[in-house]
């Protein structure tokens, strides 16, 4: 299954140290993303003593966009649990956005289980992220990633919710508050970058 995570220790570390954690999503269009592909980014943050969890998901068709969720967020869960017994301190945008409206209203959100509280995160970046489904629908259509392909993946039972799916959709309606319950958050995206 492809709900697995690679941990990256820095050299030396000691039981008792207290290390910053960064848990890596990587992206890849819903239907090629792959927990490896955050290697690279692993090593050079280990060798400045930093642990890093590399999380992986479900692809299409293996799985929907809210099955991919789901996956996220126990990996994340996962992490913040556990992450202790690896030396780190208590510290992929959708998640995040998900469980902060939970946090603010008490109520169940879509997409938020399993549970984990987002103040747990010190903080949020978010680098060349899809945040605006519908925009990229035709973008993507045109780089291969046809339309249809994407209405299927961003269906939730048999019906297309880019509206309930989409990290920009849930941004512009916020549930009272929110910003409370919300860590730090940088999103950053080149202007060269036309994949997304």
């Amino acid at each position: 299954p492809r709900q697995r995570l690679d941990m990256y220790m820095p050299k030396g570390t000691s039981s008792g140290q207290q290390l910053p954690v960064v848990i890596f999503v990587t992206g890849g269009a819903w239907t090629i993303g792959y927990k490896a592909w955050g290697a690279l980014l692993a090593r050079r943050l280990c060798d400045a003593g930093v642990i890093v969890a590399c999380l992986d998901y479900r692809n299409f068709p293996q799985g929907s966009a809210l099955d991919m969720l789901e996956d996220v967020n126990t990996g994340i869960a996962w992490v913040l649990r556990k992450v202790e017994r690896y030396g780190g301190c208590q510290l992929a945008m959708l998640a995040l956005l998900s469980q902060a409206a939970q946090a603010a209203t008490g109520q169940a959100v879509l997409a938020s289980a399993p549970l984990w509280h987002p103040q747990a995160l010190a903080g949020f970046v978010g680098v060349s992220g899809a945040y605006d489904l519908e925009g990229l629908a035709q973008h993507l259509h045109k780089r291969g990633l046809y339309k249809n392909l994407l209405d299927t993946i961003m269906s939730i039972d048999g019906q297309v919710a880019y509206d309930l799916l989409s990290p920009l959709h849930a941004a512009r309606d916020p549930p009272p508050n929110i910003s409370a319950f919300l860590p730090p958050s940088l999103l950053l995206h080149g202007t060269a970058d036309k994949s997304v």
